[in-house]
């Protein structure tokens, strides 16, 4: 699971995912890879409860831009750190601080969303997965019919990609495809706000790396078939994906029932090794 799959399954998350590297889905987590202290340090208490009925308000709104603002914020002294700006103190504390001072507003809600991402952030020292989907539970039946609930829905998806359970994650992923049509028509400035972040400014389409996830969820769960319907649909739906080439020499390899990760399958280890040589020979 390579870091554009967390951030599709987060916008996300393009959501989100993802919300937030899932690299760690393939190997070691990058912080422990890369030899820094993961130690988890929790985050001061602070009562995150939301009001039930929620309603805009400007203070709010400006109060969330500024949390926002300190999770884009990079300095000098930063270097090459993963989003430096969602590990530090003085972002988690103002995004705390619109839901503490404004608790019936929306702005709220989304500060609340962003807070799901810094927790479920695989190089943060304060990652903690099970506040993130105590969040995101909590965001779903309380406000079913907002934005973020929607997103709140597919970064549960990303969550559990991040903790291996395949078979778990397939529901929300192939949801994800679907929903991210209806994002896009949203044009609310949180949302684009929500996006940009997640997204770390980049600007695109992530249905095809929520297809790519699903090739991968489905061969691990050794389900051929399935693999082999997303990997058309990838290929026929976004054709200008970087991984489009990889998505057709896969669907030679499941034509043939082989996973293009040599994951097992009911067949021998020397069936499998003669087809993907004669896969490899084309």
């Amino acid at each position: 699971m390579t870091e554009r799959h967390q951030l599709a399954c987060g916008l996300i998350l393009a959501l989100s995912c993802l919300t937030s590297a899932v690299t760690g889905a393939f190997g070691e987590e990058p912080s422990k890879a890369n030899g820094q202290d993961n130690k988890a340090r929790p985050y001061p208490a602070i009562s995150l409860e939301l009001g039930r009925e929620l309603n805009k308000d400007s203070k709010a709104e400006i109060s969330l831009r500024e949390g926002i603002h300190a999770m884009q914020k990079r300095t000098a002294g930063d270097g090459a750190v993963p989003r430096p700006g969602w590990k530090k103190d003085e972002t988690f504390e103002k995004l705390a601080q619109v839901i503490t001072k404004y608790p019936n507003s929306e702005s709220a809600l989304t500060a609340k969303l962003l807070i799901v991402c810094i927790y479920s952030d695989i190089d943060n020292p304060r990652r903690d997965m099970l506040k993130a989907k105590t969040i995101l539970l909590e965001i779903k039946e309380t406000f079913p019919g907002k934005w973020q609930s929607i997103i709140a829905e597919m970064m549960e998806g990303s969550l559990l990609c991040v903790q291996k359970e395949w078979k778990a994650a397939m529901p929300y992923m192939e949801k994800s495809v679907d929903k991210i049509g209806s994002l896009e028509k949203i044009k609310n400035e949180e949302y684009m706000q929500f996006k940009r972040v997640v997204q770390e400014g980049r600007d695109y389409d992530p249905r095809g790396d929520i297809l790519e996830a699903l090739i991968y969820i489905h061969c691990m769960n050794g389900d051929i078939e399935k693999a082999k319907v997303f990997s058309e649909r990838l290929i026929k739906t976004c054709p200008g994906h970087p991984q489009i080439a990889f998505a057709k020499r896969a669907l030679k390899k499941l034509e043939k029932g082989i996973s293009p990760y040599n994951m097992p399958s009911q067949k021998t280890k020397q069936q499998i090794a003669e087809e993907i040589r004669e896969v490899d020979e084309e």
